[in-house]
């Protein structure tokens, strides 16, 4: 199902199809293609969003292991990512992405 994160915003599409009559009017395939521009580009501003994996949450954590980290990172982030998986639910998934001296 697709759900839109700012739905108001498909309103745009009565001024559009206005703009459209007044001074886009093209027939044939030029003029089909500009509906569906503006279609999609109405669409496109008004933030689509589709579920197609199901259930779960896909968290990535990326972290820095280089020599210009404080003394004492090493514990808090081994902390937050032991935070990370124990709040995991049913579905979710957590990857970590280390970069640095000895990543």
């Amino acid at each position: 199902m697709i759900q839109f994160e700012r739905p108001e915003l498909l309103l745009l599409a009565i001024p559009v199809w206005l703009a459209y009559r007044q001074w886009g009017r093209q027939g044939g395939a030029t003029g089909l293609i500009r509906v569906l521009v503006l279609a999609l580009l109405v669409a496109a501003l008004s933030g689509p969003r589709a579920n197609l994996s199901g259930r779960g949450v896909d968290v990535i954590a990326v972290v820095d292991r280089s020599r210009s980290m404080p003394a004492g990172a090493d514990e808090r982030l081994r902390e937050l990512i032991r935070h990370l998986e124990r709040s995991r639910s049913d579905g979710d998934r957590l990857g970590i992405v280390t970069f640095g001296g000895t990543a």
